[in-house]
């Protein structure tokens, strides 16, 4: 659901089982969720990823003193600083990080996130996917403030009006879907729409034939092949979204490899600290 609409087709592939090797002598799947690396890989992965981001801001802080605050041309700093918190928290809870210690990293996603916003240049993906984590990660505050941007917006799209307010009415007529033509994004709405047993049927149509696609996931799509650090998950969480909002009974899908069963459950146990 990236910009890239329909050009590949609904069925999802299957990921190729061999991801590339990895150079580390130390290999530890201890704890570890997503299939394809070691946790070695996953910490490389990070700390490339954070000191990245720590040059990003060191230059932007510099630059804030250069041209001062209201300088026009910060948005896209702001949006990177944002997906590179938001790669990072996906890349710990493929790691096997403790849920808990995702929300900072979140809150902070959120923050540069609203200060990016432009109604006139976005990522549809960014926005359903950064949304979902709230929900995921049970943040009220930063829902509250992705709620109080998109209003503001008047952003006319109804699965995201749906995740920001799903006590509301679904089918308003002033509402429609930015990309109708989308196959998995109509899923998801329909879903949204049906009583919770068929919407966990239609869930795991959806992750199974309509996550793991090209159009989908755009540059991320067989990401782990390459030996370039550029892999960090694959998860559906706007799937565990939905389904936490919905209270779906996932039984039938929780051991999806795409479905970030964790998210949807740390609240109901004792999270470990890790």
């Amino acid at each position: 659901m990236s910009f890239l609409k329909n050009l590949f087709g609904g069925k999802s592939p299957a990921p190729s089982q061999t991801p590339v090797a990895q150079a580390a002598l130390v290999q530890t799947r201890t704890g570890v969720r997503e299939r394809y690396f070691y946790k070695e890989y996953y910490d490389k992965v990070l700390a490339d990823s954070t000191a990245f981001d720590q040059e990003t801001k060191k230059q932007y802080d510099q630059l804030i003193a250069e041209r001062g605050p209201e300088y026009n041309g910060y948005k896209i700093i702001e949006f990177q600083l944002s997906d590179g918190l938001l790669i990072q928290l996906t890349t710990a809870y493929s790691r096997g990080d403790s849920v808990q210690s995702l929300i900072p990293l979140y809150e902070k996603a959120v923050y540069h996130f609203v200060k990016s916003w432009d109604s006139d240049d976005f990522i549809y993906n960014q926005v359903l996917r950064i949304i979902s984590l709230g929900w995921l990660l049970n943040s009220q505050h930063s829902l509250t403030q992705l709620a109080t941007l998109f209003s503001r917006e008047k952003f006319g799209d109804k699965l995201i009006n749906y995740l920001l307010h799903p006590e509301k009415p679904g089918d308003e007529p002033d509402q429609s879907l930015l990309f109708p033509d989308d196959e998995g994004l109509t899923l998801l709405w329909d879903i949204t729409q049906s009583d919770k047993e068929l919407a966990a049927k239609k869930m795991k149509v959806y992750l199974e034939n309509y996550w793991y696609t090209p159009d989908n996931l755009d540059t991320n799509y067989n990401s782990h092949l390459t030996n370039k650090g550029s892999h960090f998950g694959y998860w559906a969480f706007e799937a565990g979204a939905i389904s936490k909002i919905m209270k779906l009974d996932d039984g039938s899908y929780q051991k999806n490899e795409f479905y970030p069963y964790d998210l949807v459950h740390w609240q109901e146990y004792h999270e470990p600290s890790r």
